[in-house]
């Protein structure tokens, strides 16, 4: 079941007395919290009858002396708990979870980890109410997340323009609603946006961002990571120096697992690479084409030199661009 689907659950029937919303993606977990704190109570219930807390503030007893008290004027009583993982006493709240105060809908938003499912405490939850872990997105599924997410906000993407903003966000879903957000600003109502538009809407070129580098040097095209590189200089906002070299070194050291652990098959491969989804496998095979084991080792090496001169030490004065056409010269050579 994902977050749609679960608000649906919820819409649809009497709420449980008890949530638990757990796991290591926040922003499915925020998504149904929100839902909670604003749609759950109509205004005037929410000003008696809803109370919200942070872990960090807050301790499990006072949480428990707010679930404990009966609604007014509403047949129901919202206690939402926001990063609960930072509340302390979580496991004294068993005798609560055992025996719910059935008015009261208390959400527990455990985020960033799982809640071990094996205590009492989970147990009695699934017993009186409702458990969603929420799961980070594979690779591949993050485009047409992406494109799904763009129709619920009412702008329509081009497969496209999904995939480079999958490419160039990862699976960081609020960065990517962010991203997201300021194309349904900047769009005209109707316009398809198309991968050609990201560069005016948000930033990210087509042709000219770091993954196109990432898969210039894999390929060893001297020309088109040279031409990459003097974009950048020309516009200094579209990748910071400190992203670049932070992608470079995570490719660059999955090609390096993959060629040391000479896998033997594409399976083997992909969890060298780390790879969820056969998605990208082709670019890396192809890149491992063209670099040798002690030939990573050194890109490697070069990337930390170049991360400590670009910090400033022993190269005060180099500009970003120079320091940078520097190392991937050197990285092909």
């Amino acid at each position: 079941m994902n977050a749609d689907e679960f608000i649906d659950s919820i819409k649809k029937g009497e709420p449980y007395p008890v949530y638990l919303l757990h796991g290591e993606e926040p922003y499915f977990i925020d998504q149904i919290s929100d839902f909670f704190q604003d749609q759950l109570l109509n205004e005037t219930e929410q000003v008696f009858n809803r109370r919200v807390f942070y872990g960090k503030e807050t301790d499990f007893k006072t949480v428990l002396d707010e679930a404990r008290q009966y609604p007014m004027m509403s047949s129901r009583r919202l206690v939402l708990v926001r990063e609960a993982q930072e509340m302390k006493g979580m496991d004294e709240m068993v005798g609560y979870f055992e025996n719910p105060v059935a008015s009261t809908i208390l959400v527990l938003c455990y985020k960033y980890k799982k809640f071990d499912q094996r205590t009492r405490a989970a147990k009695a939850i699934k017993q009186h109410g409702m458990v969603f872990e929420s799961k980070p997105l594979y690779d591949n599924q993050v485009p047409d997340w992406i494109l799904k997410e763009a129709f619920r906000r009412g702008i329509k993407i081009a497969p496209d323009a999904c995939q480079l903003m999958a490419e160039y966000l990862g699976t960081d879903l609020g960065s990517i609603v962010q991203a997201i957000d300021k194309i349904v600003i900047s769009a005209t109502p109707g316009e398809v946006v198309t991968a050609h538009d990201l560069d005016d809407f948000i930033g990210i070129h087509k042709d000219f961002n770091v993954f196109e580098l990432q898969k210039a040097i894999g390929q060893r095209d001297t020309v088109k990571a040279f031409r990459i590189i003097h974009y950048f200089e020309a516009n200094p906002k579209a990748s910071p120096m400190v992203m670049i070299l932070a992608n470079l070194y995570a490719y660059l050291a999955k090609l390096f697992a993959a060629r040391a652990a000479n896998a033997r098959n594409d399976q083997d491969l992909m969890a060298a690479l780390q790879l969820k989804s056969p998605f990208f496998l082709k670019e890396y095979k192809e890149a491992l084409k063209h670099f040798s084991l002690p030939q990573l080792e050194e890109a490697l090496l070069l990337l930390r030199e170049y991360d400590l001169k670009y910090k400033g030490v022993n190269s005060k004065g180099v500009e970003e661009g120079a320091l940078l056409k520097e190392l991937v010269s050197r990285i092909l050579l």
